[in-house]
C-alpha cells in the first residue's frame, strides 16, 4: 500500500506551514506533498487518474475559506481519503460541522491546531495513527470490494452496507462493551464509546499513544505479559481479569478478552480488547460466599453457646475415625453432662439455664484449645469433647482440667445434691481405630463410663 500526502491551502499563505507538514511527512517516511490551490476552481489533472492513487492523506491549510466544501471535492474524486484539518477550531464549530450526518466524511478526519507550541508533535502522532487505522482496516476493505465484484451468489445492497467499513465502525463505536484495537506493538488505533466510560478517557487522547503506558503502572504491568503471553501462543484469543485502581482510589475489575487481529495470510497484524466492567458481579459473587459460609457456620455451630453441634461432631468423628485408622493414632472422647442441670433450670429458670449452659461451653473450650479438637454440644445438657491423637492418660487428664475449670466458675446451684455450684460429670473412653471397632462403639464406651460417673455421686471423671 502506497501512502500519498496533499496540502490544500490558499495561494501565497500555505509556505510556512506546508514546511512544517513536509518535515513531518518526512519523519513518517511519507513522499512530499503535493501542494493543490484551494481557490483553484478545478483539481489537477493528476487527482482525476484516481486508480494510481491508493491512499492519500489530505492536509486542508489554515487559510483555505472553506475547508469542508473542498475536502467533498477531493473526495469524490479519491475513493480512500483521510483529511487533517490544519485549523484553529477554538469553538468548535468545523468540528460540529464535520460530526454532521451530512458532512459525508465519516469518521476519516481530524482537526490539529497548527498554531499550538507542540504542533509538529501532535500532528506526528495524528499522522501516525491514520496510517495505522489504514492498515488495519485493509482486511475489511479487501473484503467490502470482494462482495462488490461477486456476482455468484448474488448479494443484495443491504447486505453490502452491512460489511461497509462506515456501518462496521458504527457497530464497534456504540458496542455494549468497550473495544480498543492497537497494533501489535501496542500502539492505539481504535477506541469505542464504552472504553472511554470505562476508563475515562477519550479516542482523541489515545489514539496514537501505548496501550500500555496511558494509566497508572498497575494497568500496564498486569497488560504486557498478557500481550506477551497471546504473541508466544497458537490460541487466537485468552480471557483475563484485570484490577485497576480507580481515580478516587476504589479498585475496578475488568474483564478482558484479548483477540488477535489477522490479514488475509493469517499474519498478525493487531490485538482487539474486549472488555466490561465486572466489578459489581464481583462483588457480589464475594457476598453470596460470605454468606454461604455463615450459613455453613451456622448448619454446624450450636446456637446458643456457640461450640460444634451434633451435626458437626458427627461429620467430625468420621473424619478423625479415617484419619486415625490411616495412621493408627489413638481416638479419644469425654462425654460430659452437668450435674441436676433439670433442677437448676426448673429453680433459676430457663434464661439462667442458657446462661449457665454458655460459660460451660466456654470454660470446656478453652481447656480443648488445639486445632483438632472439638468441643460439641451433644444434647440439652450433654457436651462432648473429640480429641484425635490423644491417648487414655491425655485424655483423662484434660477431662479433670475441664471438671476444674467448670467449678471455678462458682455458678450458684442450689438444687445439687453433689456440690452448692455447678458441676460437671464425664466419661473417658479411647480406641486405636481399626477394622475391628467402629466410633459407636468408642461413643459407647465413653457413655457407659458417664453412667458410672453418675451413679458414684457426680461431680467426677470416670476412664475405661
Amino acid at each position: 500500500m502506497t501512502t500519498h500526502a496533499l496540502y490544500i491551502d490558499a495561494a501565497g499563505c500555505w509556505q510556512q506551514t506546508f514546511e512544517q507538514v513536509a518535515f513531518v511527512c518526512q519523519r513518517c517516511n511519507l513522499p512530499m506533498p503535493t501542494h493543490i490551490d484551494a481557490d483553484s476552481n478545478t483539481l489537477p489533472a493528476v487527482l482525476a487518474r484516481q486508480d494510481t492513487l491508493d491512499f492519500c492523506i489530505a492536509f486542508i491549510g489554515p487559510h483555505t475559506r472553506k475547508p469542508l466544501e473542498t475536502a467533498k471535492k477531493l473526495s469524490h474524486v479519491i475513493d480512500d481519503l483521510y483529511f487533517i484539518f490544519l485549523v484553529n477550531d477554538t469553538g468548535k464549530s468545523l468540528q460540529h460541522r464535520l460530526q454532521s450526518p451530512v458532512s459525508t466524511l465519516g469518521h476519516h478526519w481530524e482537526i490539529v491546531d497548527p498554531t499550538g507550541a507542540q504542533f509538529a508533535d501532535t500532528l506526528s502522532r495524528s499522522l501516525s495513527a491514520a496510517i495505522k487505522k489504514r492498515k488495519f482496516r485493509t482486511t475489511l476493505s479487501q473484503l467490502n470490494r470482494k462482495l462488490q465484484h461477486n456476482t455468484k451468489p448474488r448479494v443484495s445492497p443491504l447486505q453490502r452496507a452491512s460489511v461497509s467499513l462506515e456501518y462496521l465502525s458504527h457497530i464497534v463505536e456504540h458496542a455494549h462493551d468497550g473495544i480498543i484495537a492497537t497494533a501489535v506493538d501496542g500502539v492505539i488505533v481504535k477506541w469505542n464509546l464504552a472504553a472511554s466510560a470505562l476508563l475515562g478517557m477519550t479516542s482523541d487522547q489515545v489514539t496514537g499513544l501505548s496501550i500500555f503506558s496511558i494509566l497508572d503502572p498497575q494497568w500496564g504491568q498486569q497488560l504486557r505479559p498478557l500481550y506477551t503471553e497471546l504473541s508466544a501462543s497458537a490460541n487466537n484469543h485468552s480471557e483475563h481479569e484485570i484490577v485497576l485502581n480507580t481515580a478516587n482510589h476504589q479498585q475496578q475489575v475488568l474483564a478482558i478478552t484479548l483477540s488477535r487481529i489477522l490479514d488475509n495470510n493469517k499474519q498478525a497484524i493487531g490485538i482487539a480488547i474486549f472488555m466490561r466492567n465486572i466489578t459489581e458481579r464481583k462483588v457480589t459473587e464475594q457476598v453470596l460466599e460470605d454468606l454461604r459460609k455463615d450459613l455453613e457456620r451456622m448448619s454446624f455451630e450450636d446456637g446458643l453457646t456457640g461450640v460444634a453441634n451434633r451435626r458437626m461432631f458427627d461429620k467430625q468423628l468420621e473424619q478423625e475415625w479415617r484419619r486415625m485408622q490411616r495412621s493408627r493414632h489413638p481416638l479419644s472422647i469425654v462425654l460430659i453432662d452437668i450435674d441436676y442441670f433439670k433442677h437448676y433450670n426448673d429453680f433459676y429458670g430457663h434464661q439462667a439455664g442458657d446462661d449457665c449452659l454458655r460459660q460451660v461451653a466456654s470454660a470446656l473450650r478453652q481447656q480443648a484449645s488445639r486445632s483438632s479438637d472439638l468441643v460439641a454440644r451433644y444434647g440439652g445438657e450433654e457436651f462432648v469433647i473429640l480429641l484425635p491423637e490423644t491417648n487414655a492418660d491425655e485424655a483423662y487428664a484434660l477431662a479433670l482440667h475441664c471438671a476444674k475449670a467448670v467449678r471455678a466458675l462458682t455458678i450458684a446451684h442450689q438444687r445439687s445434691v453433689a456440690s452448692e455450684h455447678v458441676t460437671i460429670s464425664g466419661g473417658v473412653a479411647t480406641l486405636v481405630p481399626d477394622s475391628s471397632n467402629t466410633p459407636q462403639q468408642l461413643l459407647h464406651d465413653a457413655d457407659k463410663q458417664l453412667y458410672q460417673a453418675k451413679q458414684k455421686g457426680r461431680d467426677q471423671i470416670r476412664r475405661a
